[in-house]
């Protein structure tokens, strides 16, 4: 049993490492212009209800980042996020609903 416990928090802790690389590979990629790379993986990231990846999403909209500016979309984006338990979402829905 302790063995099959050891087990699965090694392979969590793996995949919350991959799981770092790709959000940071992601804004990498941002930075480096290379915006279909970057809205793809965080797209993905955000398809497995990471709060990260959609909190970017929502930043990326708001200012119009690799994306076509859009309030309603960035809403969106933090919503998702918030309900994922972000509170970085949550203070930005605030700030967008004022």
């Amino acid at each position: 049993m302790k063995r099959a416990v050891m087990t699965l928090v090694f392979a969590a802790s793996i995949t919350t490492a991959a799981h770092a690389d790709t959000l940071a590979t992601a804004k990498q990629a941002i930075s480096a212009g290379n915006c279909d790379a970057a809205v793809s993986t965080l797209n993905q990231l955000a398809g497995s209800k990471d709060a990260a990846a959609m909190n970017q999403l929502g930043g990326m909209y708001l200012v119009g980042q690799c994306v076509e500016k859009s309030n309603d979309e960035a809403k969106a984006w933090f919503e998702k996020a918030a309900a994922a338990g972000s509170l970085r979402a949550q203070k930005m829905l605030d700030r967008l609903n004022k």
